[in-house]
């Protein structure tokens, strides 16, 4: 590790030109395999020094979200609240050898309907010194979220993206074999279909078909079959679940990992456990239900786990889950 770390020297090139080298006092090669791990070891002191100031937070390597309740009657304590830590955080970034980057960074306000129009006059905010100008979206992680958690601009963009590599998937399927194909649409496409899907747990009807859709045209050109051809059978031939029934298996897996390894511990904290007051005696079962305090302090865990449009539905599954055989989902959700 010393030596990893240890004199190491750098220089800046551009075209031709160089300039002189010089020792690295901090930092870790860009690209490296420990350059992710190093630096949130580096950082996560931050997280107590953020809470200190009274505001929720969540990082990811070098991405740091941080989280504020507001009163949509009496605005400006929150907001102050805010200005303040994102300043103290911007400093101890400084004292540290970092520094926060102003023109990526994004303000959203969050709320139901009548909750943004009562923020509509609230246009920007200023943050770590610089003053930002509302979004009506955000990106975090690849994932397109809006300010009424719709998750319509995620399912967007996943859409568009499955159709284009569709397209580029038909021009050569005639010079792959089945096997290829197959490995090349579930590695390209189908990796975008399950990419955060379990965000769509709860979502209308109307949102799920766009990325049935996208499933159904990519099973189309596996298949060799035309764009009119009934697609209903062929995620079944190729032992694929439908979009649906993989947004539920994918939010019942994490949420029996989450339970049963407690990790990570900012999801485990929402969730209790609950016992009906009847269960049949052959299918023991456990039901998992929100924390009322915690569903309302992070919206995107909420949305990671529970129902949008009930937070207080609760999620039934077995408490041992494991993936069954391909031909059992197949008979139960009758594909």
């Amino acid at each position: 590790m010393h030596s990893y770390l240890a004199d190491r020297q750098h220089h800046v090139k551009l075209g031709q030109h160089s300039s002189a080298t010089m020792l690295c006092q901090c930092g870790v090669p860009q690209g490296s395999i420990l350059g992710p791990l190093l630096f949130t070891a580096y950082a996560s002191p931050v997280g107590d020094f953020i809470q200190s100031h009274g505001t929720s937070y969540h990082q990811f390597a070098d991405d740091t979200q941080l989280f504020i309740a507001m009163n949509m009657c009496d605005t400006t304590p929150a907001l102050e609240r805010l200005t303040v830590c994102s300043s103290a955080v911007r400093l101890w970034f400084l004292h540290n050898g970092l520094q926060l980057n102003a023109d990526k960074s994004e303000v959203v306000i969050l709320g139901m309907g009548h909750q943004l129009r009562a923020a509509a006059n609230i246009t920007t905010v200023e943050m770590a010194g610089s003053n930002l100008i509302i979004s009506d979206r955000f990106k975090s992680l690849g994932v397109t979220t809006d300010s009424h958690l719709r998750f319509d601009c995620l399912v967007n963009n996943v859409s568009r993206e499955c159709n284009y590599h569709n397209r580029a998937l038909h021009h050569v399927r005639s010079l792959l074999t089945d096997e290829v194909t197959q490995t090349v649409a579930c590695s390209i496409v189908a990796s975008r279909l399950d990419y955060c899907n379990s965000l769509l747990h709860g979502a209308p009807a109307a949102t799920i078909v766009k990325l049935q859709r996208a499933q159904n045209n990519l099973a189309r050109v596996v298949c060799q079959r035309g764009g009119r051809t009934d697609a209903a059978p062929l995620p079944r031939s190729l032992h694929w679940l439908p979009v649906k029934h993989r947004i539920t298996y994918k939010t019942a897996m994490l949420t029996h990992k989450v339970l049963t390894t407690s990790t990570p511990p900012y999801l485990h904290d929402m969730l209790t456990a609950a016992t009906p007051a009847r269960l049949p005696v052959t299918t023991p079962a456990l039901r998992c239900c929100p924390s009322r305090a915690s569903v309302q302090s992070s919206f995107d865990v909420r949305s990671l786990l529970l129902d949008q449009q009930s937070t207080t539905r609760c999620l039934p599954f077995s408490r041992h889950i494991q993936a069954p055989p391909r031909h059992i989902f197949l008979e139960r959700h009758n594909l």
